[in-house]
């Protein structure tokens, strides 16, 4: 199942929710757009959602409804039963902020900067070389 908006996407595939943020979103779009779409996701996967791959490619700073949205995210990733990691590509702090804005207990989160890695450690817990 795959849900996008104007420079963002959302899909679930084996297991692993990936989100695609692009340059040129709105950020009234993660609220209004994304956010519903996400809890979509999760209502119809949630259950067999093992972790997140968030890939973030925004040149501007993030203003704090975003991270507001982000931190409502990890609240519903707190209630999945199976969510055991989550992962970040994004530049500089943004990548750092937005880690830590997506903390869920008993998870584990890690930056990356290879989104194709990323995915990979969220659906095996291993990266290979």
């Amino acid at each position: 199942m795959r849900k996008q908006g104007n420079h963002w996407s959302l899909e679930v595939t084996d297991g692993v929710l990936v989100a695609r943020f692009e340059k040129g979103i709105d950020f009234d779009a993660f609220g209004a757009e994304a956010f519903p779409a996400f809890k979509e996701l999760l209502a119809a996967h949630g259950d067999d959602i093992v972790g997140s791959a968030n890939f973030v490619a925004v040149d501007e700073h993030l203003d704090n409804e975003v991270y507001e949205v982000w931190e409502a995210a990890a609240e519903e990733y707190s209630e999945l039963s199976n969510y055991q990691r989550g992962a970040f590509v994004a530049n500089g702090i943004t990548k750092f902020s937005l880690k830590s804005s997506l903390e869920v207990p008993g998870a584990e989160n890690k930056a990356f900067d290879d989104f194709e890695t990323a995915i990979q450690w969220v659906r095996t817990g291993t990266v290979q070389n």
